[in-house]
């Protein structure tokens, strides 16, 4: 039996080998998302490869899916119609489209440009950000700002010629779209809104005829009662596919994903893979494994549930118990901008304020939310105390996008609807838990939910201020299993006196039985005098770095570590020590000016200076002039 199965292998990957070839493929574009770059980038080649890769079935990309990101369509425009075509395009942010004068990209030509950004499949019009709608448009793109428009009378393709086609766009934050079409120059132009005609046998690509998976399905640990989504890359749009699962074929999952129903308890360890093929081959992926993890108390953190294409009126209905897509745990009440279109989340936590005192909740969304706070620690006392009726850009606390969206109903205390008992009025007792819980919903278009607070006699948060429902004044039940691990400690520094020193520190996180999950790291950096074993928290120093105080002599020896902080779990780090020693090095004049409308001069050094040898007259000169007093300013 071995030389028999030994001998089929070697055939089968013998006729897989022989038949492997870039073959054309019409209906088909390439598609490449390149996280983290710029179009720049892209286009010189120091992008490196994409994140992912796949085919698209027209010259459009999905919208809203994404932030800081560049991608890439290429292919073949295969006209059907000889004559003079006039290129449209539009996207959010920065586009450039070429056009070869045969299949080979080195002749490649630019012929229309997106400056800005322009809303989905606005081919006439434009967004913003320095768009114009003659550079989106070929037969009016001029290189040269208006001196030469060089296809003004068209660019002259020939019917059932491969022309090779290429776009490439950039995203920076806020919405994202990218797409395409085409006219004969004696057509009328497309209106706003139709659909790209580069699209069924007018476009093609070159791809492997052999099947190969580029992305594995990834294994899951979820709550009991999730519906877990699988999903496979291929490397061509031939593709075919077949889920099994548990052992057994799933009859009709013959898509590149795969959605399970509600998993129990007893589907812990559950496997799932997927076979690819096509006329050429197969390929079995590797196994996903289901891992049934369970709720834990985590301070710093809120819960949030995501429910794709629920909305919020589902989600607060008390009879809607259709289980979340995912859930995720949140450093802040904030989600994600851009996460997606056609949802709805609910964000939950206990708020423990540090003060009493009466409070003031602003909320700002992209679209509609419902802010809820409850008199105790549970959901079934919560009172309405804030709403979005239209949307708002990402931490505008102040001010509105559109769609309907009132500033006073964005705030607890000028919100009509609150019905907290003595309204507007919130007082709330340090030390208690208070439930809240945000309810949010997004059509299309960009999408941003944040929460922040203040106290009544405090000034109004500034747009742009992240939210102060962080750190310990929040905590939640979320999902175990994360880890994290302190990849890079703090190191022992010296200083000289009155300097400061800056202190970092590595980590990483992840959670058990999924890698398409990482947990944020809360940090919180700690001190202790010389020599002592007692550490308190620094307040407000949370990120990865720390620049301490100007530190004197008598702080030789301070001591500092960090603890980094995911669901369930702490690190700490080692203990890294500040050594500071006597500055021998005089200071130096930096500037000196006189002081408008008086007989002052300002003189700057380069540290600070001894407030008594600073303030003695004899120390200065000034040609023509005699100093009569000096102090120190810092």
């Amino acid at each position: 039996m071995k030389p028999i199965t030994f001998l089929a292998v070697v055939t089968v990957l013998s006729v897989g080998v022989a038949q492997a070839a870039d073959v054309f493929m019409p209906g088909f574009l390439k598609h490449e998302f390149f996280k983290d770059q710029t179009r720049a980038t892209v286009e010189a080649g120091t992008a490196g490869a994409p994140t992912r890769t796949e085919f698209l079935t027209s010259f459009e990309t999905a919208i809203n899916f994404d932030d800081n990101y560049a991608n890439r369509i290429s292919g073949f425009f295969i006209p059907d119609a000889t004559g003079d075509y006039v290129i449209f395009i539009c996207s959010d942010d920065d586009q450039d489209f070429f056009i070869s004068t045969n299949d080979q990209p080195a002749t490649k030509r630019l012929v229309a440009q997106e400056a800005g950004w322009s809303n989905s499949r606005m081919w006439n019009t434009v967004g913003g950000g320095g768009s114009t709608a003659s550079q989106k448009r070929s037969d009016q793109w001029s290189p040269d700002a208006g001196a030469t428009m060089p296809y003004a009378s068209g660019i002259h393709l020939v019917a059932g010629t491969r022309y090779y086609i290429e776009a490439v766009h950039h995203d920076g934050i806020g919405g994202d779209d990218f797409s395409a079409t085409f006219k004969l120059l004696a057509e009328a132009d497309p209106a706003d809104g139709d659909v790209t005609k580069f699209t069924n046998n007018l476009i093609g690509v070159v791809a492997p005829d052999s099947v190969a998976i580029v992305k594995q399905p990834a294994s899951r640990r979820v709550l009991a009662g999730s519906m877990v989504t699988f999903s496979v890359t291929a490397n061509t749009p031939t593709a075919r596919f077949q889920w099994f699962g548990k052992g057994s074929i799933l009859t009709g999952e013959t898509n590149s994903t795969y959605i399970t129903p509600a998993v129990t308890a007893g589907d812990n360890g559950a496997t799932y893979y997927v076979v690819v093929s096509n006329s050429v081959n197969s390929v079995q992926s590797s196994n996903a494994v289901i891992t049934i993890g369970h709720l834990i108390a985590a301070t710093g953190y809120a819960e949030q549930e995501f429910f794709s294409g629920a909305t919020r009126t589902q989600v607060e209905d008390p009879t809607f118990t259709t289980p979340p897509t995912s859930t995720a745990a949140l450093v802040a009440f904030e989600t994600p901008i851009n996460q997606s279109d056609n949802y709805a989340e609910r964000v939950t936590a206990l708020f423990m304020p540090a003060v009493t005192g009466d409070y003031v909740f602003f909320l700002a969304s992209d679209d509609d939310t419902d802010l809820f706070l409850s008199t105790d620690a549970t959901a079934a006392n919560k009172q309405s105390i804030a709403m979005e009726a239209g949307w708002s850009n990402s931490r505008n606390w102040n001010t509105t996008g559109g769609g309907g969206s009132i500033v006073g109903d964005k705030r607890s205390d000028q919100y009509g609807g609150n019905t907290w008992p003595g309204a507007p009025t919130i007082h709330l007792t340090a030390g208690t838990k208070y439930y809240m819980e945000a309810v949010h919903h997004d059509g299309g278009g960009g999408d941003d939910l944040a929460v922040t607070f203040k106290l009544a006699a405090e000034p109004d948060p500034a747009n742009g201020d992240a939210p102060r429902l962080t750190g310990d004044l929040i905590s939640a039940m979320v999902l175990d299993g994360a880890t994290v691990t302190i990849t890079n400690q703090p190191r022992d520094t010296a200083i000289q006196q009155n300097t400061t020193a800056t202190l970092s520190v590595g980590a990483s996180s992840a959670v058990i039985g999924d890698a398409t999950v990482t947990p944020g790291i809360f940090y919180q950096w700690q001190t202790s005098p010389s020599s002592s074993t007692t550490f308190t928290n620094v307040p407000g120093a949370t990120g990865s770095s720390y620049t301490t105080p100007l530190l004197a002599l008598a702080d030789s020896g301070i001591q500092y570590r960090v603890t980094a902080r995911v669901p369930g779990l702490t690190a700490t780090s080692t203990v890294a020590r500040v050594t500071v020693t006597g500055d021998i090095i005089p200071p130096t004049l930096v500037s000196a000016a006189s002081l408008r409308n008086s007989t002052n001069v300002g003189v700057a050094f380069s540290e600070l200076i001894d407030p008594v040898s600073g303030g003695v007259t004899g120390n200065y000169a000034i040609a023509g002039a005699t100093v009569r007093t000096a102090f120190v300013r810092t």
